[in-house]
């Protein structure tokens, strides 16, 4: 149970039939040149269900959600983070290393710790499920400061710098991508 003012949540497993809800999430979170489609986030609902999981108002409403996948080795280039790449190529069901792929919440919620209390609380799951992960890695935007913020608190640290990686609205902009990464014994 999360609770972020006097409202309570649930985090559980996503299953296929959330794929809606957190294309919802999806659209108000990020722009779309870099929104990940339908059939992405369902392929990963199915190849990794411990690692995908929804955060639900206590009304059942969708509030946010947490996805990753299980990597054999890190990775620090560009072509491992692409956009809507296919979790069949690089899920590796034993792998050692969790990479997060994206994680959101509803814009109405923002502002609140709440995002922390999700990453937090996802990492905390997956971890459980799977006893094998020795690193954390995942890719967030130079200019989303908030959600570096949380990923630093929680122990991550960069690692590389991705020249460009990030389309923004205008065409022709791009941002630097961020790659952090952190040892599972950061997490206790």
């Amino acid at each position: 149970m999360i609770e972020s003012n006097g409202e309570y949540f649930q985090l559980r497993t996503a299953v296929p039939n959330d794929v809606g809800a957190v294309m919802a999430i999806e659209r108000q979170s990020f722009i779309p040149r870099i929104q990940e489609q339908e059939v992405v986030f369902s392929e990963r609902i199915s190849a990794f269900p411990h690692g995908f999981l929804l955060l639900e108002r206590e009304n059942g409403a969708a509030a946010g959600y947490f996805c990753s996948e299980l990597w054999a080795a890190p990775a620090y280039g560009a072509a491992a983070f692409s956009l809507g790449h296919a979790i069949s190529e690089s899920h590796s069901p034993d792998g050692t290393v969790l990479y997060v792929s994206s994680m959101a919440l509803d814009s109405d919620l923002r502002g609140r710790g709440l995002g922390a209390q999700l990453f937090a609380q996802s990492l905390r799951a997956v971890l459980a499920a799977c006893p094998q992960v020795r690193l954390m890695q995942l890719v967030v935007n130079e200019a989303w400061r908030g959600a570096k913020a949380i990923y630093e608190r929680a122990g991550f640290r960069e690692t590389a710098r991705l020249a460009g990686f990030f389309p923004a609205e205008q065409d022709g902009v791009h941002t630097c991508g961020i790659v952090m990464d952190c040892s599972r014994e950061c997490t206790r």
